[in-house]
């Protein structure tokens, strides 16, 4: 049967400003292609720097043929650079799916929480307070747009924010 194979690494360039259907606290996110496809661009990073690899997997069948059956993969990552403008910063996160919509809900997250961050490190220079805002926004934002979907699946949500020399790191 057919099934999507998600994958933790980058692909994507960023977008080039000018575009007016592009909302403006939203960036482009370098993340993965399908397995197997080459990147239509170079990463910001070689691949032995930053990079990891995620591939989907099975669950038991509870047909009488007792065969196991592709699982789609839950998990997604990605890596904003630069963040919000600034080439000496970076964003890298990491979810982890589960439950039935696991996959709706870590893709949501991190779309969500990439978007809000540099809205509110534009607002107000304070990492730690702005990580933690977003996340708690993030989390009351999936009540609302995924109702039951997020009532019953989750997501692990890790975000490491890198600016200069300092890190931030928020779960």
């Amino acid at each position: 049967s057919k099934f999507r194979r998600r994958r933790l690494t980058f692909a994507s360039t960023p977008r080039k400003g000018g575009s007016s259907d592009v909302d403006p606290g939203e960036e482009c996110m370098f993340r993965a292609v399908e397995i197997g496809e080459k990147p239509a661009a170079p990463p910001p990073f070689p691949g032995n720097i930053v990079g990891t690899f995620s591939c989907h997997g099975i669950e038991p069948s509870y047909e009488s043929n007792g065969d196991a059956v592709a699982k789609i993969n839950k998990d997604r990552g990605s890596m904003v650079c630069p963040r919000a403008g600034n080439e000496r910063q970076a964003l890298f996160c990491v979810f982890d799916g589960h439950g039935e919509k696991g996959d709706l809900v870590s893709h949501t997250v991190m779309h969500e929480i990439q978007k809000r961050l540099a809205v509110a490190l534009k607002l107000k220079d304070d990492p730690p307070a702005a990580l933690k805002a977003v996340f708690l926004e993030v989390d009351q934002f999936l009540k609302v747009k995924l109702g039951t979907a997020a009532k019953y699946s989750g997501t692990t949500a890790v975000a490491v924010l890198l600016r200069d020399s300092h890190v931030w790191v928020a779960n």
